[in-house]
């Protein structure tokens, strides 16, 4: 591997691409990031990474770019790997995006966003999904007290690769600043946007790789284990609350924002009643189950219908006109065999 060049830590003079799969909802790499040479290998056997760093943690979204479940349906990916979201953050709908997880079946649904940076400082989004992968990868804490150049490794799914790792590089950060981002010499493609950067001696994430940085590759710091902690306990907690029969409306003009989650926790399977009363033809209700079918109601209906969980429902609104109603009747767990 190609030794560190010593240029200062100077976000604003980097010219910096991310390395996503595809393009994105701003910019998309067009440069491969291999610093040296491409040392890339497929990932088949869980002791080609770190002990304590499992396969089934990692995942490829859709979109092309890599996340990882760092605990209790919560996700890290690069920010720059979905839509920018809206000021009311966690009513921005992310249904459209989904994970599949390394050497799993499971596949879980973007539910809402929870943190999302992408700026000149940091590039992450943190988002719950459901259902929780089987596994999840230990965030550091934070180390930025000193100078630290450790040794790390980089996992995640290059564009038209399977699960691949980097094999072992440095990774380095600045000592007393405020800086979100860090350097690292590991080899990378695009696609390799959001996956996890592993300290090897740890095994925990340093943090999400972003792109390329003129000479290195670069990441993003994700919040620190306290945060994380605190957002797991928002989540657990909405999670014992019960899904319950509530109306929506009037709605504003050129609405797009999630109504309401139906989670796993109210079982594999619901029935759910609505009716609405909405603009015909131009505003609707987006109703996406758990394994991403949609259906969308406008007009005046009515709709029963038993769903996998989770559900989602989204009210998208038009610029003229004013939609009255959104009620949801009924929720109720219905029996599977």
């Amino acid at each position: 591997m190609r030794k560190f060049a010593r240029h200062p830590l100077v976000w604003v003079s980097l010219l910096v691409t991310p390395a996503c799969g595809k393009q994105g909802p701003s910019e998309v790499s067009q440069q491969k990031a291999i610093i040296d040479q491409d040392s890339l290998t497929p990932v088949t056997d869980p002791d080609q990474l770190p002990s304590g760093a499992s396969i089934q943690a990692i995942g490829r979204m859709t979109g092309g770019c890599t996340a990882f479940h760092v605990g209790e349906g919560l996700v890290a990916t690069a920010g720059h790997c979905l839509p920018r979201p809206a000021a009311n953050m966690e009513e921005t709908p992310c249904h459209a995006y989904s994970i599949q997880w390394a050497q799993s079946r499971t596949e879980s649904r973007c539910l809402r966003y929870k943190a999302y940076r992408y700026d000149d400082e940091a590039d992450y989004a943190l988002i719950q999904v459901d259902p929780a992968p089987p596994a999840a990868i230990e965030v550091m804490g934070d180390r930025r007290e000193q100078l630290a150049q450790t040794q790390a490794i980089v996992v995640g799914f290059p564009k038209d690769r399977e699960l691949s790792q980097s094999g072992h590089c440095n990774a380095r950060w600045s000592p007393n600043t405020e800086a979100s981002k860090f350097f690292h010499s590991c080899d990378t493609l695009p696609g390799n946007s959001g996956s996890p950067v592993i300290d090897t001696a740890t095994a925990q994430v340093i943090g999400v790789h972003d792109g390329d940085a003129d000479r290195e590759n670069y990441g993003s710091f994700l919040p620190p284990p306290a945060s994380i902690r605190a957002l797991l306990r928002e989540m657990a907690a909405s999670a014992h609350t019960t899904a319950q029969a509530e109306a929506y409306g009037p709605f504003r003009d050129g609405e797009e924002r999630i109504l309401t989650v139906i989670g796993r926790q109210q079982g594999p399977k619901i029935g759910i009643d609505l009716r609405v009363d909405l603009e015909d033809g131009y505003d609707k209700l987006i109703v996406v189950d758990g394994i991403g079918r949609r259906q969308e109601l406008t007009g005046r209906k009515e709709l029963s219908v038993e769903l996998p969980t989770p559900v989602i429902l989204v009210i998208v609104t038009d610029y003229s006109g004013t939609s009255q109603a959104v009620q949801v009747r009924s929720i109720r767990s219905v029996e599977t065999h």
